[in-house]
């Protein structure tokens, strides 16, 4: 989904935007991978980070991501602290907020609009959904 979302993104910037949220459920490889990608995209390495990790079948360690880190060019030291941060737990307790809020049990999960789904879909039903969104108004009333 991700080169999808891309797409999307690049294809409707005036309409369309991604807010990424990682949601580590399998265990500690998939708490220390999101907190990679967290800590590389504070050096703006976030995509390149996360392309790594997923085609990886590697079990994701401290030490593998530092070489990963390190390999894509990052500032080991900082990305390392960065890993370990107050800020990065409150971003995946942020994450796990919304996950739950939304009823979200895995991942991909999507919100677009009030429209909230788990699963792939294909671009063009994902730009359907977002023309439906952002022409709908909003029925809500603010007090």
């Amino acid at each position: 989904m991700d080169a999808r979302l891309s797409e999307i993104e690049r294809d409707m910037p005036d309409r369309f935007y991604i807010v990424r949220h990682e949601l580590p459920i399998l265990g500690d490889a998939s708490i220390i991978a999101s907190r990679a990608v967290l800590a590389a995209q504070r050096q703006g390495a976030y995509s390149e980070m996360y392309a790594r990790l997923i085609r990886t079948p590697a079990v994701t360690d401290l030490a593998y991501v530092s070489q990963v880190a390190s390999g894509i060019g990052l500032d080991i030291e900082a990305f390392q602290s960065d890993m370990q941060s107050s800020r990065t737990t409150d971003q995946l307790l942020k994450s796990k907020a919304v996950a739950s809020l939304f009823h979200f049990i895995g991942t991909p999960a999507f919100v677009v609009g009030r429209t909230a789904f788990l699963g792939t879909v294909t671009v063009s039903l994902f730009k359907a959904l977002i023309g439906v969104e952002t022409d709908r108004p909003c029925d809500a009333t603010v007090t």
